[in-house]
């Protein structure tokens, strides 16, 4: 038997898609780049460059894109942006990649025929930041925000110096900020590559929602950092300077993989507790996405009881099924001659009440080791396993609206 010639080469145009390693999820991700139209011109076909926006749905798509269309050449125009994005899918989510002279605003004010459940960059700073946080206001997902980390912390009392942007003093329920980088291989592994974590906390999210089917933390031990590691480690002192601006941070510990360890949002005072939060946040939107869905199918029906027990009926279902995941303990939902009076309905509307309360995830743990013969206890708040004060899970969120009358009729 003749042997089989077997040639090896280290050129880049033999670069192999790394593992996915995690099934594709319903999740959604909207991507926006400074570089405007740049990485959709690379990687599209000539329909996508007509709609200014193409969607993948797996890692291995976007590297086939890269073969086909570029030759497995990578520009340095768009190299972020395809670091980026091949990031997020390892996770196993898919994406949306807009390009067009201003993309925030694409994404924002005219493609709401969209699903999008988080939003992302490949770089950061000021301007860029408040144009994603802006998005994810507006359409109502998680703005996942990357700040570059230039130094390593320590103890350092200026500590706002290490970050660029610094990191923010205010905000909504709908921003997520993740300072930091990690670093990687390239695709031919040829060089190593820095990029933001935005990326990978997004891919968290739509692990998470493969995993459980309805909104949960994406930070915790179950969820680790894939493809790389931090380029600057957070220790004790970074990691509170972080929190203390309600940003979130990877965290390392000697012989494992980095996780992400907190899930702030920057949710004001104002805002219920829950809203503190990145599940209670994913929660909120889940059901304000679906509630809104039932009173847009009740718009121009006939305000009777058969329209009205039909609208109660919809939601109880939608919500027992969260009941039902253990997302949240318990709801009410209310639309009924109590609430829609004759003199409502003769205004031509439609009142619903909807209650619900969410579960809220560990933010604090508090161990108590007895370790005397007499019994004596001793309790141990270790500041590491914390993020802020704990919580109470029978936090109530609660909203109405005018246009799209979200309230309800039923309890549990």
């Amino acid at each position: 038997m003749a042997n089989t010639e077997i040639t090896y080469s280290s050129s880049s145009n033999d670069g192999v898609a790394p593992l996915q390693t995690a099934p594709s999820s319903s999740h959604n991700a909207g991507f926006v780049s400074p570089t405007s139209s740049a990485f959709l011109t690379a990687l599209g076909t000539n329909q996508e460059k007509s709609q200014q926006y193409m969607e993948l749905t797996s890692v291995n798509d976007l590297y086939g894109r890269l073969s086909q269309y570029a030759n497995n050449s990578i520009s340095p125009a768009w190299k972020k942006d395809f670091y980026s994005v091949s990031n997020y899918l390892l996770y196993g989510g898919n994406i949306c990649i807009v390009g067009s002279s201003d993309p925030y605003h694409k994404l924002q004010k005219e493609m709401g025929f969209k699903s999008i459940d988080t939003v992302f960059s490949s770089e950061a700073s000021s301007t860029i930041n408040n144009k994603l946080a802006a998005i994810g206001t507006a359409r109502r997902c998680i703005a996942v925000i990357g700040t570059y980390q230039t130094k390593y912390i320590g103890n350092t009392i200026n500590s706002s110096s290490a970050f660029s942007p610094v990191l923010p003093t205010a905000g909504d329920r709908y921003r997520f900020d993740i300072p930091g980088q990690k670093l990687h291989d390239s695709f031919d592994g040829s060089s190593t590559i820095s990029s933001l974590l935005s990326a990978d906390v997004a891919g968290l999210m739509a692990q998470k929602q493969q995993q459980t089917s309805y909104a949960e933390s994406p930070a915790g031990y179950e969820a680790e950092l894939i493809n790389g590691k931090l380029e600057f480690p957070i220790d004790p002192d970074s990691a509170k300077y972080i929190l203390s601006a309600r940003a979130n941070y990877f965290k390392t510990i000697a012989g494992k993989p980095s996780v992400l360890f907190a899930d702030n949002t920057q949710s004001p005072n104002t805002d219920p507790e829950a809203l503190n939060y990145v599940n209670g946040v994913r929660i909120f939107t889940h059901i304000e996405s679906g509630l809104s869905t039932i009173a847009d199918q009740a718009m121009f029906k006939v305000n009777d009881t058969r329209t009205r027990s039909l609208v109660t009926n919809r939601i109880t279902t939608m919500l027992r099924k969260m009941l039902n995941a253990n997302r949240i303990t318990g709801f009410t939902a209310i639309c009924d001659d109590s609430n829609n009076t004759q003199e409502i309905i003769d205004a031509n509307i439609l009142k619903i009440y909807v209650q619900y309360f969410p579960v809220g995830s560990i933010q604090a743990i508090q161990l108590v080791v007895n370790t005397n013969r007499n019994n004596s206890t001793t309790t141990i708040t270790p500041t590491t396993a914390t993020t802020t004060s704990s919580t109470s899970n029978n936090r109530t969120t609660s909203r109405s609206s005018s246009s799209t009358n979200t309230s309800s009729g039923s309890s549990y």
